[in-house]
Order: C-alpha cells, then structure tokens, then sequence
C-alpha cells in the first residue's frame, strides 16, 4: 500500500488518509507538502496546516514546523494549532513536562490517533537519548527530564533495568530471577521495542 502512495505523482487528500491510516508519518509529511504547494498554486486555502504542523514535531523537524507556523495564514491559526505552537515552545526549552502536558490534555478530535503517537514516539525518543547520555541516573532526574511522574518511570524501568535504591541504571540490563523465567511465557524484549512495537510504519530506531 505504501509502494502505491510512492507511485502517485500528484497527491491527494485521499492518499493522505491512506498514508495516516498506515501511520506513515513521514510519507503523509511529503503529501502535506504537495498538498500545500497545490493550494497556494490554485489560489485556494490549505486545509491541513494544524495536522502538518503535529507530524513535522512527531518527527522532530522543528525547524520546519517553524517555517510552517511562519507562513500559515493567521486566519487559519486555529485553537489547536496554537496549542501545537506552545508544544513547540516547550520542546525547545526542554521542557517536556509542559509539552506533554499540553498533548495529554488537549481535544485533538481526529487527530487524537497522532496525538497518542507524538506522546509515545517523544517518550521513545528520550529514553534511547538517556541511555546514550548517562551510565545511571536518579529517578527524580528521569521524571524531571521525561515529564513523567514517579510511578509511571518506576513501571517502565524497573522490569528492565537494573535499580539500586533511587538510581537507574541505563545500560546494565536487569537480571531475572528463575522464579520470574519460568512465569514468562514469552521472551522480555527491549523497552524501547515495547514502547514502539505497535506502531505501524515507525521503526525502532531509523524513524525517529
């Protein structure tokens, strides 16, 4: 189905819904593209600048996310958009907490779906970023940094990695006990595939 979006030389909204429908983010970044070159060819207004802007920070591309709030009409600058501006704000500063904070409590109406994604593919993004900056590091710093409170980390490092009271350490796995082995019905994988297993089109590592 992807192959068949690639062949298109000239994109439309319908192979837009496609491409989301696969969550091929950065192919429905391409469309948005065309889409918005057609528009102001035409002489018509673009109707997907808030989903455009959402994708361009899912993947990181800040800069154009920046360009692209730079040339949306103000009319068009609708509440959501706004609130995707003070996202982008936020993830400059490194001020996660607040940028997932504004994800989480947000109406996205239909694109509830990419909202869940940006919230696991950041999250994702971070941790692989930890595990390359630091050896161990306090739970308290991981929340800080992660915007997550004390629990939700505790439940995503503790069945993988190894803690000694209130440090994680990132690149020592943790090791299981018989009694837990024998439980298992299925081999524990990476937290960082478990975070990421799920989503159709994204790459463990490459798509982010």
């Amino acid at each position: 189905m992807v192959d068949d979006i690639h062949n298109y030389s000239t994109f439309t909204a319908q192979h837009l819904s496609e491409a989301l429908k696969l969550k091929d983010y950065k192919t429905s970044i391409v469309i948005c593209e065309e889409l918005e070159l057609q528009s102001s060819l035409q002489g018509q207004p673009f109707e997907y600048y808030t989903l455009y802007f959402f994708l361009l920070l899912l993947q990181n591309e800040r800069n154009l996310a920046h360009f692209l709030w730079k040339r949306c009409p103000y009319a068009q600058r609708e509440p959501r958009m706004l609130t995707l501006r003070e996202i982008a704000l936020a993830l400059s500063r490194e001020d996660y907490k607040t940028a997932f904070s504004l994800c989480q409590t947000t109406d996205w109406q239909e694109l509830n779906e990419v909202a869940h994604d940006f919230l696991e593919v950041w999250k994702t993004r971070l941790i692989q970023k930890l595990q390359l900056t630091y050896t161990f590091i306090s739970v308290d710093d991981c929340c800080r940094y992660l915007g997550i409170n004390r629990e939700e980390w505790i439940a995503i490092a503790k069945p993988y990695w190894h803690m000694e009271g209130e440090y994680v350490f990132l690149n020592e796995k943790r090791v299981e006990t018989e009694e837990e082995e024998e439980e298992e019905s299925t081999t524990i994988v990476d937290p960082l595939e478990t975070w990421t297993r799920q989503w159709i089109g994204l790459a463990k590592h490459g798509e982010l």
